[in-house]
């Protein structure tokens, strides 16, 4: 999506990105997880040099080990069994925590609409005396489906481990079911949003994003696992540090900007500020999706063309 606070440029890697003076933000909005790992890799592909070079193979791949597991369980959407057992347990005590069923039914709207048939439930007396055929009246109730993006934002510094990556991706897993249950077409979309530092004028933040999940996509709980690897940004993300004039590592954890929220258009952000225990993911989530239950503007314009 672009508009006209943002410009559309290109790197020498050819990686297309926007920039808004106005926002002081740059911004690389990916169509899938595939096409975020090429344009990471570009600039390796097209010289043959890796441009960031591993010191420590732990910390940059946690339990996958190398950047062949990295990009493999990325482009398949699989999980590390480490992870996988922690996000799963995680994700079972939020959900226990948050009685799930107690939200069954809040929040559609729905309102009763007067329908006109060749049968129904009762006569409208005024169509028979004009001879209309048309004469019978059906009561049904529509129902509105709105259409919800949640952001992860994996921006996490050097300290935090893979399962910190994990208990994001569970939480927001939760949320997505449950929204999803309320009669909503939920869409996960990974993002990094960083304190950017570097040579780039008038930018202060620094945003990626790409979908790991689809409004018509069912809820693939591995795929979410997926993103819990600290390779997604200790490599793959590094790999772009030279393309963007990065003073010297990926720039400062932050949480996304209000106007990098709105330019991910997600109506809500899981960060590690407000999720680093399951009690602070239950007050989170509770909290939202009573949000979304009593607020949400059916009639808003809700952009859905980042999603291609």
């Amino acid at each position: 999506m672009n508009d006209g606070n943002y410009k559309l440029k290109t790197t020498k890697s050819g990686i297309n990105y926007q920039h808004s003076e106005e926002h002081k933000i740059v911004v690389l909005d990916f169509n899938s997880a595939e096409e975020y790992i090429e344009s990471c890799l570009a600039e390796t592909k097209k010289t043959g040099i890796d441009p960031h070079e591993i010191y420590d193979e732990k910390w940059t791949y946690g339990s996958l080990k190398n950047r062949e597991n990295l990009v493999e369980h990325l482009m398949v959407g699989k999980a590390s069994k480490k992870v996988t057992k922690f996000f799963e347990e995680y994700r079972a005590e939020v959900e226990r925590k948050l009685d799930v069923s107690s939200y069954l039914g809040v929040g559609l709207s729905s309102k009763r609409v007067r329908r006109r048939s060749d049968d129904g439930d009762e006569l409208n007396i005024d169509r028979i005396m004009t001879n209309r055929d048309d004469y019978w009246d059906t009561m049904v109730r529509d129902n509105r489906r709105r259409n919800i993006r949640i952001g992860i934002n994996f921006t996490l510094n050097a300290d935090n481990d893979e399962m910190e990556f994990a208990r994001l991706g569970a939480t927001a897993s939760v949320l997505a079911d449950v929204l999803t249950k309320m009669g909503n077409a939920v869409e996960i979309c990974a993002t990094y949003c960083c304190r950017y530092r570097g040579q780039m004028d008038k930018v202060h933040e620094f945003m990626v994003l790409f979908p790991i999940k689809r409004s018509n996509e069912p809820l693939d709980l591995q795929r979410v696992m997926s993103i819990a690897t600290n390779g997604i940004l200790r490599d793959l993300l590094f790999q772009m540090k030279e393309q963007f004039d990065f003073a010297s590592s990926m720039g400062q954890q932050k949480e996304m900007s209000d106007n990098a929220k709105k330019k991910a258009n997600v109506f809500y952000v899981v960060e590690q500020k407000e999720h680093r225990t399951t009690n602070d993911s239950v007050d989170a989530l509770d909290r939202e999706i009573n949000r979304l239950a009593e607020n949400f503007d059916y009639d808003q314009d809700y952009d859905r063309n980042n999603f291609k």
